[in-house]
């Protein structure tokens, strides 16, 4: 799974600067550097609901970054 920004960091008690730092680093190990964000991960299910997909039967949508793709197990 990719990583999605949200404050769910925070929530466990990590501080804006560590998230910030954390953010900083995954971003740069993403082919497209940049982090994800919910808005991402909406489209894509806008786009699964929409009549555009209405032929899609049985596939799975990755949306993760192109992080599949790359070995990301340095965290």
């Amino acid at each position: 799974p990719a990583y999605i920004k949200s404050e769910f960091l925070g929530t466990l008690g990590y501080s804006n600067e560590a998230v910030e730092t954390l953010e900083e680093e995954v971003k740069n190990l993403y082919p497209i550097r940049r982090i994800g964000e919910a808005i991402d991960v909406a489209k894509a299910i806008a786009f699964l609901c929409s009549e555009d997909a209405s032929y899609i039967t049985g596939d799975c949508m990755v949306v993760d970054g192109g992080s599949s793709y790359v070995n990301i197990t340095r965290l």
